[in-house]
C-alpha cells in the first residue's frame, strides 16, 4: 500500500512539474522565436515542449527506481516472479495430493492396529477364563487326593483287623487239633471254639467285604485322579495354544506398527526403458517420473514414515550420508548425462531400480539405479535350446525333466545372450520370465508320452525379445525325424 501511495505521489508531483515546465519552455521559445533544425519557430517550440516532457518522464521513472525498491523489483523481475509463483502453485498441488495418499495409508494402518488390539484383548480374556478353570480343577484334585488318603487309612485299618482275625483263626485251629483226642470230653469247649471260629469267619467275611469296598473306592479315586490329570493336560495344552495365539496377535500388532519386512535386499522395485537420443532435461524429467512412480508404489507397500518423510532414498556414493534431496537430484543428473553420452551407440537403455538393503515398514527404501543397454537378444522363431526326453517314464519324472530343461538349458542361454534377469528375493534365482501354467505343462507331458522314448523338446522365441523384456517361449515336442521349425502353438514363458 505504501508503494502505491508513493508511486501516485511522485506521478502527481512530476506530472505537475512536467506541465508547468513544458508550458514555460514552450512560451519562452515561442516568444524568442527561435528556430532549430530548420523548423519554424512555432514547430521548434512544440519540439522542445515534447522533448522536455519525455525527459521529465524519464526522470520520474529514475526517481521511482531510487526511492522504492518494490517498483524496481516489479519492473525488472516481474516475469520471473510470475513464473516462480506458477511453479510453486503446481508443487503445492502435488504435495497436497501426496499428503492425501499418505493420510489414507495412515488411516488404514490405524484401523488394522485397532483390529489387532481387539483380537489381543479377546485372547487375553479367554486366557483369564482358562486360568480360572485350571485353578478350580486343581482345587478339585486336592480334595480328591484328601479323600483318597482317608480311604487308604481306612483300608490299612481294615487290613490290620483282617490280620488279627486270621491270627485268631489259626489259634482256634491249633486248639482244635490239640484237643482232638479229648473231643468227647471237650465237646462243650469245641462248640464254643466252633462258635468262636464262626464268629471269626463272619468277621473275616465282613473284613473282606470292607476290603473289596475299599479297593473299589481306591480304583474310583485312581480313575478320578487320572481324569483330573487328563483334564489338567488338556487345560495345559489349551493354555499353550492360547499363549501361542497371543504371541501371534502381538506379532501381528507389532507388524502393523512398523516391524514388518516390506522389501528384501536386491529386490527389484521397477524398471523402465528410455530413449537415449533426447535432450538431457527431457530425459531427466522422464527418470524423475519413474522414481515418483516407484516411490508411490513403495509407500503403498508400507515404506516411508507418516510425517511426509521420503519413501525413496538414493544413497550418495561420494559421502557417508544416507542421501537427501540434493543427492537424489545429483544422481538423476549424473544418470541422465551418462545415458545421453551413450546415445551414439546405445539408442535404448533399461534402467532398473533395486533395493540396496532389507527395508521394514516405516523405513525409506535405499535404491540403486542400474542402467543396461537394451538390445535385441532373440528374434522371433529363433531356437534357444533343445533336449531329448524319454517318454516311457512316469508323468512326474517327465514333468521334472521338462522343468530341468528350462532351468538348466533355456535360462542360462537367455542370460548368456543378455536378458536382464529379475532377482527373486525368496529363492535367490535369476528369473527371466513368468512361470508356465499347469495346462501347458500337462499338454507337453501328454505329447512326450505319445512319442515314447524318442521325444525331442525344442524351445523357440515366440517374438522379438530385447534385453529388458521377459522371454516368451514356444515349446514344440517332435520325433527325431521331424524338422525343428518354429511352432504355431500357445505361448509359454520361462521362469
Amino acid at each position: 500500500m505504501g508503494s502505491v501511495v508513493l508511486f501516485a505521489l511522485v506521478l502527481f508531483v512530476m506530472g505537475g512539474a512536467t506541465a508547468y515546465m513544458g508550458d514555460k519552455l514552450g512560451s519562452y521559445i515561442g516568444k524568442k522565436r527561435h528556430s532549430s533544425f530548420g523548423l519554424r519557430p512555432r514547430h521548434t517550440a512544440m519540439l522542445w515542449t515534447v522533448v522536455s516532457g519525455g525527459a521529465i518522464a524519464v526522470g520520474t521513472l529514475s526517481l521511482l527506481f531510487i526511492l522504492d525498491n518494490t517498483v524496481k523489483t516489479a519492473l525488472l523481475e516481474g516475469p520471473e516472479l510470475v513464473a516462480q509463483k506458477s511453479l510453486l502453485e503446481h508443487q503445492n498441488t502435488a504435495l497436497t495430493r501426496r499428503n492425501s495418499v499418505t493420510e489414507r495409508l495412515a488411516q488404514a494402518d490405524n484401523l488394522r492396529a485397532m483390529a489387532a488390539q481387539r483380537n489381543a484383548d479377546a485372547a487375553q480374556e479367554a486366557l483369564g477364563s482358562i486360568s480360572g478353570d485350571l485353578k478350580r480343577a486343581r482345587l478339585t484334585l486336592t480334595q480328591s487326593r484328601t479323600k483318597l488318603s482317608a480311604s487308604e487309612s481306612r483300608l490299612v485299618a481294615r487290613q490290620a483287623a483282617l490280620v488279627a482275625a486270621q491270627s485268631q483263626l489259626t489259634s482256634a485251629r491249633q486248639s482244635l487239633v490239640g484237643t482232638h483226642a479229648d473231643l468227647a470230653r471237650a465237646e462243650d469247649r469245641v462248640r464254643q471254639a466252633r462258635h468262636g471260629v464262626e464268629t471269626a469267619q463272619a468277621q473275616f467275611r465282613l473284613a473282606r467285604r470292607q476290603a473289596a469296598q475299599a479297593d473299589k473306592e481306591v480304583i474310583q479315586a485312581s480313575r478320578n485322579l487320572l481324569a483330573l490329570g487328563i483334564r489338567q493336560d488338556t487345560l495345559h495344552n489349551e493354555n499353550v495354544r492360547l499363549v501361542q495365539q497371543n504371541l501371534r496377535q502381538k506379532s501381528l500388532l507389532q507388524n502393523s506398527q512398523g516391524h514388518m519386512l516390506v522389501f528384501r535386499r536386491e529386490e527389484e522395485l521397477g524398471r523402465t526403458i528410455v530413449v537415449s537420443r533426447q535432450a538431457p532435461d527431457a530425459l531427466r524429467r522422464e527418470l524423475a517420473v519413474f522414481l515418483d512412480r516407484i516411490e508411490l508404489s513403495a509407500r503403498k507397500r508400507g515404506a516411508g514414515g507418516l510425517d511426509n518423510s521420503p519413501a525413496l532414498i538414493i544413497p550418495d556414493a561420494l559421502s557417508d550420508t544416507d542421501g537427501d534431496a540434493a543427492a537424489r537430484e545429483a544422481a538423476l543428473d549424473a544418470l541422465a548425462q551418462n545415458i545421453v553420452d551413450q546415445s551414439g551407440y546405445m539408442p535404448s537403455i533399461v534402467v532398473v531400480a533395486g533395493a540396496r538393503f532389507n527395508t521394514f515398514r516405516g523405513e525409506a527404501v535405499k535404491v540403486d539405479l542400474h542402467p543396461f543397454s537394451n538390445v535385441m537378444v532373440f528374434t522371433k522363431g529363433m531356437v534357444i535350446a533343445a533336449s531329448d526326453i524319454d517318454g516311457t517314464q512316469p508323468d512326474d519324472v517327465i514333468l521334472k525333466r521338462l522343468q530341468a530343461f528350462l532351468v538348466e538349458r533355456v535360462r542360462p542361454a537367455a542370460l548368456s545372450h543378455g536378458i536382464i534377469p529379475v532377482l527373486d528375493p525368496e529363492s535367490g534365482e535369476a528369473l527371466v520370465g513368468q512361470p508356465i501354467d499347469s495346462v501347458t505343462w500337462l499338454a507337453r507331458v501328454k505329447q512326450i508320452r505319445a512319442l515314447g522314448a524318442t521325444a525331442r523338446v525344442t524351445a523357440f522365441s515366440s517374438e522379438d525379445t530385447y534385453s529388458g523384456d521377459l522371454l516368451h517361449l514356444d515349446l514344440r515336442v517332435t520325433g527325431p525325424e521331424e524338422p525343428a521349425s518354429s511352432p504355431a502353438i500357445p505361448k509359454s514363458a520361462v521362469p
